[in-house]
């Protein structure tokens, strides 16, 4: 009995074409599922909104200090769950933006300070203390890309 090298030669290139298109069909869904999707953001609705929260912080007016707080932290949860960050809530998004967010420390007292706000009974801050949480929120989104 004769060995036909022609017909092991046509066996073993078809075995070895359908292996590499496996491998790369794997190689392929790997990488799509390990990869972080692009998120495409609103940056102007972003940054309009950023602007009327921060222009609504008057030195005259009290109550203003507070509700800016609320309101960036607000804003900064949002773009945190656009982005894709995981976690469900705020300090675990917070947590998961870890490396994404120069000033995490900051968040993390202005997050606290908002705390305190949302949770304790007349509870105020200080102006200086709402002008330093509107830095550190415009920090934080600008690390994200939004502002």
């Amino acid at each position: 009995m004769a060995l036909n090298f022609g017909a092991v030669f046509e066996f073993n290139l078809a075995f070895f074409l359908a292996a590499v298109l496996i491998v790369g069909v794997l190689v392929f869904a790997a990488v799509s599922l390990t990869s972080h999707k692009v998120v495409k953001i609103d940056t102007a609705k972003y940054q309009a909104d950023f602007l009327a929260i921060e222009n609504s912080l008057d030195k005259l007016q009290p109550k203003s200090w507070n509700e800016t707080v609320l309101e960036l932290d607000k804003m900064l949860d949002e773009v945190l769950r656009e982005l894709g960050f995981e976690g469900k809530t705020m300090a675990e998004r917070l947590k998961s933006a870890n490396s994404s967010i120069k000033n995490i420390n900051a968040v993390w007292y202005a997050h606290k300070l908002r705390n305190e706000i949302a949770h304790t009974r007349k509870f105020s801050i200080g102006f200086d203390q709402a002008k330093r949480a509107v830095s550190v929120y415009r920090r934080a989104l600008q690390d994200l890309g939004v502002i």
